[in-house]
Order: structure tokens, then sequence, then C-alpha cells
């Protein structure tokens, strides 16, 4: 199988783990940068941040913003209380 394939295959599996992508509120989030996306997903208890790049090129978000929003050094220890 395919680099594309496996990764494919982890997303879904990363979703079909955690309840935060089933039936989700959505709170969107002010990345600073117009071509990025940023938003937390939140259900039944679990929460889940996301943050989405629509440019072709590499992308930078202020990693003060990301600490503000509950998130830690690395982008996959990101942790908020859930709504």
């Amino acid at each position: 199988m395919g680099r594309i394939h496996q990764g494919l295959l982890r997303l879904i599996q990363l979703r079909s783990q955690n309840t935060a992508f089933m039936g989700a509120e959505t709170e969107i989030v002010d990345t600073g940068n117009p071509h990025t996306l940023g938003y937390f997903l939140h259900a039944r208890g679990q929460s889940v941040f996301v943050l989405a790049n629509f440019s072709e090129r590499e992308q930078r978000v202020d990693a003060r913003l990301l600490r503000m929003l509950g998130c830690a050094e690395r982008w996959w220890t990101c942790t908020r209380a859930a709504r």
C-alpha cells in the first residue's frame, strides 16, 4: 500500500476511536493566518483540535496562540476541557 493510503487508513482509525468526531459541537478558532483553519470538536466529554492548511505551501501559526488554547509544545498534546 502507498503512503497516502496508509495515512488515510490511520485517519479513519483515529476518527473511529475518538468520540469527539461523532456528532460534535464545533468551535472555530482564529489562527491569525488566512491560509489556515483551526477548530475544536467537542462531544461526549472529549475534544479534538484540528488545524488545517489550505495553502500549497507550509504555513505558520503563532505558538503563543496554541498555548493559550491549551496546547503544549507538541501539537498532539493539545488538551482543553470538553463542553
